[in-house]
């Protein structure tokens, strides 16, 4: 009879923004009357039998979620919550607030998310990237992802970090997540440029403040190729060029901004 209170699903509700845990958001499950509520770090726990079943968190502030899970026999399935703030305008993912990701994830999400630090920017900002994955280093394909080339192009840093925290969400509970994290290494660093980010100015769709570095280096033409010990790159440049030699990757992608183009290496 122990052992049956460890049945059911448990996991975390958390801000969609900072990965702050939110304390009294409601878990609600279709079809069924009874509801708990997420505790001080908005942990909860709700007891249910296996099948299939559609739970539902919401708190006052924030859009609600619902997610899909299916489970049998065994220990819970977990599976988080991330709830996005209402009427949200233009606030997007600091400095502070990616630090406060990182070390929300590494806590909530420790079989499948760590971080290493690659170098520093210009204005010694830390070049931070995460590991998502199940599976051991080394075992499987290996996959890299960079954000915020340019400064002030913020679509894909919010989309990375976005992307980490819904990983974190999803896994174990949704089965194309738990193949993915189970068959590939994601390894995420949001911005690659903290240092134009943070001289950018929120809502200047046309402007050029934050493209560059703090030399006032363009990023995205400063990886000269092959490597040469006759050019002078930017820290930046040196500390993702260091990460490809010290990590194998089978695919990798930069998200950018402002344009449709297409980037072709030859």
């Amino acid at each position: 009879y122990i052992g049956m209170a460890h049945i059911g699903v448990k996991g975390y509700v958390l801000d969609g923004r900072t990965g702050a845990g939110l304390q009294g958001a409601l878990i609600s499950v279709v079809g069924r009357d009874h509801n708990v509520e997420s505790a001080q770090f908005g942990d909860y726990w709700r007891l249910l039998l296996p099948g299939t079943y559609t739970l539902t968190a919401s708190l006052q502030g924030y859009v609600s979620q619902s997610l899909q899970v299916t489970f049998v026999d065994g220990a819970a399935t977990h599976m988080n919550f991330m709830l996005v703030p209402a009427n949200v305008t233009a606030d997007y993912t600091d400095e502070n607030d990616l630090t406060n990701l990182f070390l929300s994830l590494a806590a909530q999400c420790p079989q499948i998310f760590s971080s290493y630090p690659i170098g520093q920017s210009v204005q010694l900002r830390p070049l931070t990237v995460a590991r998502i994955s199940a599976a051991a280093a080394g075992t499987v394909p290996a996959v890299r992802l960079i954000g915020n080339v340019r400064g002030n192009e913020i679509a894909g840093r919010e989309v990375l970090a976005r992307f980490m925290s819904d990983l974190c969400a999803s896994y174990p509970a949704d089965p194309d997540v738990f193949q993915l994290l189970t068959t590939t290494e994601i390894h995420i660093l949001p911005s690659l440029n903290p240092d134009g980010y943070v001289q950018a100015v929120p809502g200047d769709c046309f402007g050029d403040a934050g493209s560059l570095n703090a030399n006032g280096v363009d990023l995205t033409t400063d990886f000269v190729w092959p490597r040469s010990a006759n050019y002078t790159y930017q820290p930046e440049t040196v500390a993702v060029l260091d990460w490809l030699d010290s990590q194998p990757f089978a695919l990798a992608a930069s998200l950018g901004g402002g344009a449709l183009v297409a980037m072709y290496p030859y």
